[in-house]
């Protein structure tokens, strides 16, 4: 098997896409390959115990907690996130990282490593470092950025006070490149009728539209005016039937026979919500989600959690309570 990955790796061809087309090609000595199945695994094995190696700092890394579980290093692919609850628990835990690649002859890439700041106004009330605060990887200062992308979802330093409702709104621009490169792939390829032209948008642009709703779903649906995401669809469906834009979104929704994509949404999070119901307890991910179920009504003040915003999110697309939330499975 050794052999057979030293074989994948003996060869690896590349080319870099530039405005006057492709570069030569070249060979690639650093990193995993990008879409390859054995990445993920072959990062893995690498990286088996730089989670031990994180915890044995103990409360010089700050670690942070989350429904009374120590939250480890986010690892997935070729990229890793250390969180950390302070500034010096953050640097510490860069030192250790540093200690552990120079150990298992790794390398990490500086110029793409970023530092976000997510307490609250950060040292100057923006986000920003504080007076005398800096980070730093093997000597090279790293960047400070306002926002970062992790597993497709775009993070920024709003996230902590309004949820991840900015998620949405990344995504609601790639939905929308998305769109008009479907409809001119469909117009190519004689695809005109308005039934095509919906089928095509639930294949290629709804799932980059809705990708990641069971996160940042409960503070779209929970916001009074219409969601950029959402308004992406209502354009296609305008668009589609030829309709000018003083047309209401529920009669052009009405003659395509289509729900808006809220619909989806709440089904989504409320299967997510299932299968953390389910797991009983034993993912982090669960103990973090429904934190704030036990003692819900016992008058004590809980932080904002996902689970406390998941029923007035509902109920407000539904203008009903959501019986769902009362029993661990929702009829389909």
């Amino acid at each position: 098997m050794l052999q057979a990955i030293q074989a994948m790796y003996a060869d690896v061809p590349v080319c870099v896409r530039t405005e006057e087309g492709l570069s030569g090609c070249f060979q690639s000595v650093l990193g995993v390959k990008q879409g390859c199945p054995l990445s993920p695994l072959l990062f893995g094995i690498f990286l088996d115990d730089f989670e031990g190696h994180i915890q044995q700092l103990g409360d010089a890394a700050a670690l942070p907690q989350l429904a009374g579980r120590t939250v480890p290093p986010l690892l997935f692919a070729d990229d890793m996130f250390l969180l950390s609850s302070s500034a010096s628990g953050l640097q510490a835990q860069l030192h250790a990282l540093q200690d552990y690649c120079n150990a298992k002859k790794l390398t990490v890439n500086a110029k793409k490593t970023q530092v976000m700041i997510m307490r609250p106004g950060g040292g100057s009330g923006n986000g920003k470092l504080a007076a005398g605060e800096s980070f730093e990887y093997a000597g090279l200062p790293l960047e400070v950025a306002s926002s970062t992308k992790y597993l497709g979802l775009t993070f920024s330093q709003l996230s902590k006070q309004h949820g991840f409702a900015s998620c949405a709104d990344v995504l609601a621009k790639a939905g929308r490149q998305a769109m008009f490169a479907m409809r001119r792939r469909a117009w190519e390829l004689g695809a005109c009728l308005v039934e095509q032209q919906c089928m095509l948008f639930d294949v290629f642009v709804k799932p980059v539209l809705s990708y990641g709703c069971e996160l940042w779903g409960v503070d779209v649906l929970l916001r009074p005016d219409c969601s950029s995401v959402e308004r992406v669809h209502r354009w296609f469906c305008r668009r589609v039937q030829g309709l000018p834009k003083q047309v209401t979104a529920a009669i052009s929704l009405a003659e395509l026979g289509r729900q808006p994509l809220q619909s989806f949404w709440i089904q989504q999070l409320v299967r997510f919500w299932n299968r953390l119901q389910n797991s009983g307890g034993r993912r982090p991910s669960a103990g973090v989600g429904l934190q704030g179920q036990s003692g819900a009504h016992a008058g004590v003040r809980r932080p904002r959690c996902w689970l406390s915003l998941l029923e007035p999110a509902v109920a407000a697309c539904l203008a009903v309570r959501a019986p769902c939330l009362r029993h661990p499975r929702m009829a389909h």
